[in-house]
């Protein structure tokens, strides 16, 4: 019997859509050292499918596709949504990153939930957190410490 879940897919996956695609696909291989699993592209070129592998999450990517739905943050006058990806080192991938053409949100800091935290924008309009952990910090702490952070 087939299971009603891929096993090769988490059961919630980020499906992006970047404009040109194929150049998107290229940079978070570069950038996050993503793998490329899958790409089905139509006659004209547009992917309609593509999978990156980053670490331990799937990906999915396709071109812009209007009648499907799709459009891309350039599209649509940028994207509300913003991706959080756990990095070795949050300040040297976000210095590589914004080299490569990412528009930098907020640079590398230390924030009270014990992590070193950037953001950026890449240059197909998706928002991407990088967090590296520095630190465990029980809940009680972290609310302590987001008080102080607030409240001064």
């Amino acid at each position: 019997m087939t299971s009603w879940k891929n096993d090769a897919y988490a059961t919630a996956s980020p499906w992006l859509c970047a404009a040109p695609c194929a150049q998107a696909l290229e940079w978070y291989k570069d950038i996050f050292g993503a793998t490329e699993r899958v790409r089905l592209a139509m006659p004209d070129g547009k992917i309609v499918h593509a999978e990156l592998v980053i670490g331990d999450s799937v990906i999915l990517f396709c071109d812009e596709l209007p009648d499907a739905g799709m459009r891309s943050p350039a599209a649509v006058g940028g994207s509300p949504v913003s991706l959080s990806i756990q990095v070795p080192d949050t300040d040297a991938l976000f210095d590589k990153a914004v080299q490569a053409g990412a528009t930098p949100v907020h640079p590398p800091m230390d924030m009270f939930y014990g992590a070193r935290v950037a953001s950026l924008t890449d240059p197909y309009g998706h928002n991407w957190q990088l967090i590296t952990r520095t630190e465990e910090v029980r809940p009680e702490e972290m609310e302590a410490r987001m008080r102080q952070a607030f409240d001064g």
